[in-house]
């Protein structure tokens, strides 16, 4: 399965799932991006030190003090996460071209001859997105009956092996609209709607990645689309929490992010689901 989504145009983001059999396979999902340390400074306040990634928050401009590290292919060869089920890739598309060549000549190498599939089975740009392949014209206003008439017309021309895919619109605290052939066009709400308790929404940045990683996890799993639905509305809930990564405590075989389990979080977001 093959997950893209786009970014100003382009398909800056794509995650592709392989159908591995491979008997050294313990991981399922592998993330290759920039590594950035972000120092942010304030007008009147202490300055934060190595944020992960925090300035998008602040900034729409900015520029790189050092080369941002970039984890290529390479860094993946003795290890069991070249034979991973799931890739993330954050990048330009001449860049994740080149970078998933690589990879799989050295899963060949390795003896894992799988192959990316070459469809895109979903497709997820956020609303502002959708409209831009539409129009020049950009609206600040958010209208969620033009994101079901722009999901309705890729749905039309096709999406995925046999017109099979899916479309996931995301728009931010609007929630999100997702549609396929099989199912039609359905919203959902943010873990963090208008209306709910927002005081611990601090940062945005990363959440868009949060929720496709999310959906890629759990239709490695072969959930439905309602269910990988709600595990990608429920991810970005934790990175929105603070600026830079979640809290991890790990306690024997129970681990909790920012002092929760993911898995109780999901069933909270189900039961807010059921109460709209």
């Amino acid at each position: 399965m093959s997950i893209a989504c786009s970014c100003q145009l382009l398909v800056s983001l794509e995650i592709h799932l392989y159908n591995c059999t491979h008997p050294t396979c313990a991981c399922e999902f592998v993330s290759f991006g920039k590594v950035v340390l972000d120092e942010l400074r304030f007008p009147g306040k202490a300055p934060l030190f190595d944020v992960m990634g925090g300035s998008g928050a602040y900034a729409k401009k900015f520029k790189y003090t050092t080369e941002p590290l970039r984890p290529p292919p390479n860094d993946l060869v003795a290890s069991n996460l070249l034979a991973a089920r799931c890739y993330h890739f954050l990048s330009k598309p001449v860049e994740i071209s080149c970078q998933l060549t690589h990879l799989v000549e050295l899963r060949r190498l390795h003896g894992i001859n799988s192959r990316p599939w070459i469809f895109v089975d979903m497709f997820s740009p956020n609303h502002l997105e959708m409209m831009k392949l539409f129009t020049d014209e950009i609206t600040g206003d958010f209208r969620p009956e033009l994101s079901e008439i722009q999901a309705q017309k890729f749905l039309d021309h096709s999406v995925g092996p046999d017109g099979q895919g899916y479309i996931v619109i995301r728009a931010a605290e609007h929630g999100c609209l997702s549609a396929s052939r099989a199912s039609g066009l359905c919203w959902s709400p943010a873990f963090y709607a208008p209306g709910s308790d927002v005081s611990r929404v601090v940062d945005p940045t990363g959440a868009g990645n949060a929720f496709i990683e999310g959906f890629a996890m759990a239709m490695v799993q072969d959930l439905a689309l309602d269910e990988a639905v709600a595990y990608s509305n429920v991810a970005p809930s934790f990175a929105l929490e603070q600026i830079g990564a979640p809290i991890l405590k790990i306690n024997g075989l129970s681990e909790t992010w920012n002092g929760e389990k993911v898995m109780d979080r999901l069933e909270q977001y189900k039961r807010q689901s059921r109460e709209e």
